[in-house]
């Protein structure tokens, strides 16, 4: 009688996740798109800010090496892509501005077209390994989340949403 019911329970049992293919996650970029594209107003910066953070931990957490990797590399390659879109499409002063702000713009987009980013990273001495590193990383992001900002501030229309 044992064993009959042992027979039924291993019958009963799904079939082995090994069996069936690995459900992919959620592509990075699409789910960055998904933290930052509602993102507007006064707390845009910071949810710019909080969406690429938690986008590294999402590449980062419950990944093997290879695919943390991988993830990462999209990553980078997607903020890089959309920094550049963002900076050949911002005009050289924000329309309607005072004379103050659109200083103050020019200053930020030159630092942005010079590639030169406000990083912990730089002061310190502390120099990458590779592309990867997590300086490249959190530099490449700094500079997504400055041009994004300066893409506000040249947006007439305050209702407006830029895209990721």
């Amino acid at each position: 009688m044992r064993k009959h019911l042992l027979a039924v329970f291993l019958l009963l049992l799904p079939i082995s996740s090994a069996a069936e293919p690995a459900k992919e996650p959620l592509d990075v970029q699409e789910w960055l798109i998904g933290c930052v594209g509602p993102s507007n107003g006064n707390i845009a910066m910071k949810m710019d800010t909080n969406c690429f953070g938690l986008a590294m931990d999402y590449c980062n957490m419950g990944r093997l090496a290879p695919q943390r990797s991988t993830c990462m590399e999209k990553l980078v390659s997607f903020i890089v892509f959309r920094s550049e879109n963002i900076l050949a499409e911002l005009p050289s002063a924000p329309p309607h501005a005072s004379k103050v702000q659109t200083g103050l713009y020019k200053t930020r987009l030159e630092k942005l077209l010079l590639n030169e980013v406000d990083s912990a990273c730089s002061p310190t001495g502390v120099t990458d390994k590779g592309s990867l590193g997590k300086c490249h990383v959190t530099e490449t992001g700094l500079r997504w989340i400055e041009a994004r900002s300066l893409a506000r501030n040249a947006i007439e229309q305050k209702n407006e949403v830029i895209n990721p």
